[in-house]
């Protein structure tokens, strides 16, 4: 039992809470899936949040999070989350994991606007285990990863240059996990 004072302290929210739980951090698991989302330093707690969700919906169930990625126990994630942390197996790697899931099969496949990606309704799938790629909201993928990419895409668009990140991720699980 602490004071209100304290309760302010230890909430991330304007209005707090008469109860805050405490949890261990979940245990990330091995990857045990043919289709995986990469975040390439993703900044925002509630795109992060929402690609984990929709990434859930798609029965894709490995997001592998960069090193400066935002932090996975962030409230406003798990709350865009919706529970979705809770049935993902979410892991923070290094950017040369990407080498040794191309060592295995996997194709990386890179979201970017960058020339020489194909439009994504143009693409067909050659593999069947795939990371998918996302970048930084204001910067996109690094350019490391894009050059080590099987292949980059890109939504076509029309009137506007650039979706949300996690608008944008919807679109490309959507398709890409048909």
């Amino acid at each position: 039992i602490v004071s209100k004072e304290i309760m302010e302290k230890l909430s991330s929210h304007k209005s707090t809470s008469k109860v805050i739980g405490v949890g261990r951090f979940i245990e990330e698991k091995p990857i045990n899936s043919d289709f995986l989302i990469y975040l390439d330093d993703v900044q925002d707690p509630g795109n992060f949040g929402t690609i984990v969700r929709s990434a859930l919906a798609f029965g894709i169930k490995d997001v592998l999070i960069s090193t400066n990625n935002v932090f996975q126990y962030n409230s406003k994630f798990i709350q865009s989350s919706q529970g979705a942390i809770f049935k993902s197996n979410i892991i923070r790697v290094e950017s040369n994991v990407l080498k040794e899931l191309q060592s295995k099969g996997y194709q990386v496949i890179v979201s970017t606007l960058e020339d020489g990606a194909i439009d994504l309704s143009c693409y067909e799938q050659t593999s069947k285990k795939i990371v998918l790629v996302l970048g930084n909201e204001g910067n996109g993928v690094c350019k490391e990863i894009t050059k080590l990419s099987d292949l980059k895409v890109k939504i076509e668009m029309n009137n506007i240059d650039s979706l949300n990140v996690a608008v944008a991720a919807g679109i490309l699980m959507y398709t890409l996990n048909k």
